[in-house]
């Protein structure tokens, strides 16, 4: 009964900080909820931002690996060609004093000016 009198003679008191309370808590959640529904637009347009950002770096990765493929093939088949050349060079007799003929050092030079 010593609650009940005092809710009888506080009640004004009582009334007051429970509206208050109930304010504060609806303030927070509405701002709470606004936060949440930005931060869900944001997420929504950064994630829109990187998907064309992943498939434009793919198309660059691809292209890439395209050129490094072409390149790669040509090299090959340059070594090749030389590797065919510098045997048929070899199995020519040299009867001079120098190890290399003119063919021969102008194949070496050319394969070094290529790198």
């Amino acid at each position: 009964m010593l609650t009940w009198s005092l809710i009888k003679v506080y009640w004004r008191p009582i009334a007051v900080l429970l509206f208050t309370v109930l304010t504060i808590a609806l303030i927070y959640w509405y701002g709470a909820s606004q936060y949440n529904k930005g931060y869900k637009i944001a997420a929504i347009e950064e994630q829109a931002k990187l998907d064309v950002l992943i498939v434009k770096h793919a198309k660059q990765a691809a292209e890439a690996s395209g050129k490094y493929q072409a390149l790669k093939s040509a090299r090959e088949k340059e070594r090749g060609v030389k590797y065919v050349e510098v045997e048929k060079i070899i199995e020519r007799p040299v009867y001079l004093n120098e190890c290399i003929d003119d063919d021969g050092l102008s194949q070496i030079n050319s394969a070094i000016a290529s790198k």
